[in-house]
């Protein structure tokens, strides 16, 4: 009988072991989750030393590590019940609780409770950040009157309330030295005429930037772009004006603007969008700003007027632009720039242009400057094996004898050169170019002999790359 009573006893105290935390956890109306991340042991990469205990630096040469071992309890409220939660949230000893709790909380004047009285800023916040917290007023004498910062801004975020917004943009009593605070509520305005209120009289230049910012009046833009003391508020009203004619669709309005702005990144939003071909010719001409300039040519397709600006601008850029265009395709006058202008640039992009293999062929012998021979060569259309090898073998310029190279063929030739080059680098991009294992092999023992070692790693190389095949 004692023992049936013993067993009796033992089994309800187990029972009450393993229930009595259960209902403690259940009755408190809310748990500690724990969550750990990282790794609690590992080698320092810089020292070697292994270290234990999840400490986040090494014991022995103090490196961080970036994945130290971190353990995180988060609260989470498991009731429903408002009372419970109230009483959580006004009791509990650890703060983020309460803060959990707050949360939760959907009665707007228990919220208001605490936005108002918590001595705790993070509880505070929570209830200001309550979505059931909606009180125009309220938000507005928070964003005013709170000590914090964060809480202010919090509050101007919620508000949506036009006078409300306006009291707290304009407040500079309340507001002094949270200009923050003020320029938020400032974005949220929708007031073009307050807007510009405070654009034009606000002691704080950060504020009145910000409202130059919301700004959509074209003229107020402007004298703000031009006349304003504050370099920033000039750059903003800038910005905007940029990205407002970003918007535009109306030819005739962008025709004046990209004639009439008086800025320069004003003036390219609009030829971005231009399709005036011989207004587009008249500013690539015109403009003083050599952004638009270039824009504007860019955006030329009419082929007799790019000949014009090719062929007889003074600016070396725009000419340059011109030729460039995709949409100038007249080789006879392309080959007369190549020969005939007064700037390199214009004529290099010239010959990149030319399609005829004798006209090529003509420039790369006839050209006394290099890089003019090297732009002939180059050119996608210059492939006369011969001419090639002729110029790998005997062209002065070391740059124009491995572009040739790079688009010869012929084996004999490449082998040659990459023997007999007197420059190192011309004789390792022969050898790129070769691909009969016997002349790789024979050309890296030549190599070998000479000590000439980089050109015998590449032909190593090559030949162990053609054995893999």
């Amino acid at each position: 009988m004692q023992n049936v009573r013993g067993r009796i006893i033992a089994f309800l105290s187990l029972v009450l072991v393993l229930t009595i935390p259960f209902l403690f956890t259940k009755c408190s109306g809310y748990k500690i989750q724990k969550e750990s991340r990282g790794v609690s042991s590992g080698r320092c990469s810089v020292c070697g030393t292994i270290n234990t205990g999840g400490q986040s630096f090494c014991s022995f040469c103090g490196v961080a590590f970036s994945n130290a071992y971190r353990e995180y309890k988060t609260p989470i409220i498991t009731t429903n019940d408002q009372k419970k939660i109230f009483e959580i949230a006004k009791t509990n000893e650890n703060r983020e609780v309460r803060e959990a709790a707050v949360k939760k909380l959907v009665d707007p004047a228990l919220l208001a409770d605490f936005a108002r009285n918590d001595k705790v800023r993070y509880v505070r916040m929570a209830a200001v950040e309550n979505p059931h917290l909606t009180d125009q007023a309220l938000l507005a004498d928070f964003a005013m009157n709170d000590e914090e910062n964060s809480i202010r801004e919090t509050a101007v975020d919620k508000l949506t309330d036009q006078v409300l917004l306006a009291a707290v943009a304009q407040n500079t009593e309340k507001n002094r030295g949270r200009e923050n605070v003020r320029a938020r509520a400032v974005r949220r305005l929708a007031d073009q005429g307050l807007l510009a209120q405070i654009a034009k009289k606000d002691e704080s230049n950060y504020v009145r930037r910000t409202a130059v910012e919301k700004l959509t009046d074209q003229a107020l833009l402007t004298d703000f772009a031009k006349n304003d003391e504050d370099s920033y508020v000039r750059e903003e009203a800038i910005k905007n004006l940029y990205n407002a004619v970003k918007e535009l669709t109306d030819q005739n309005l962008l025709a004046q603007i990209a004639k009439n702005s008086e800025f320069g990144v004003v003036r390219l939003a609009a030829v971005e969008k231009l399709t005036d071909q011989a207004l587009l010719a008249h500013i690539a001409k015109n403009d003083l700003d050599g952004y638009v300039c270039k824009e504007a040519i860019r955006r030329l397709v009419d082929p007799a007027l790019l000949a014009d600006i090719a062929k007889n601008f003074k600016g070396f850029n725009v000419r340059l632009g011109a030729v460039e265009n995709p949409n100038f395709t007249n080789q006879t006058l392309i080959a007369e720039i190549a020969w005939n202008d007064n700037d390199m640039a214009v004529r290099e992009a010239a010959v990149r242009k030319l399609i005829d293999q004798a006209q090529l062929a003509d420039f790369a012998k006839g050209f006394r400057d290099g890089s003019m021979r090297l732009a002939a060569i180059s050119n996608p259309h210059f492939t006369d094996q011969a001419l090639l090898a002729y110029f790998a073998k005997n062209d002065e310029d070391r740059q124009v004898r491995e572009a040739a190279l790079r688009k010869l063929t012929d084996q004999a030739v490449l082998f040659d050169i990459a023997k007999n080059d007197e420059s190192g680098e011309v004789r390792r991009t022969a050898v790129e170019g070769l691909t009969s294992p016997a002349l790789l092999a024979e050309i890296a023992e030549i190599a070998k002999s000479n000590k000439d070692w980089e050109v015998w790693r590449v032909a190593e190389r090559k030949l162990q790359n053609l054995k893999k095949k």
